[in-house]
């Protein structure tokens, strides 16, 4: 469980990486 938890995390800190992640963090 704790495994999935931190690819999850992984995963949402590749996207936040790419300007399209930057985009969709940018609204509330």
């Amino acid at each position: 469980m704790g495994r999935l938890r931190s690819k999850l995390r992984n995963a949402v800190y590749v996207t936040a990486g790419t300007p399209f992640g930057k985009t969709l963090l940018s609204f509330p």
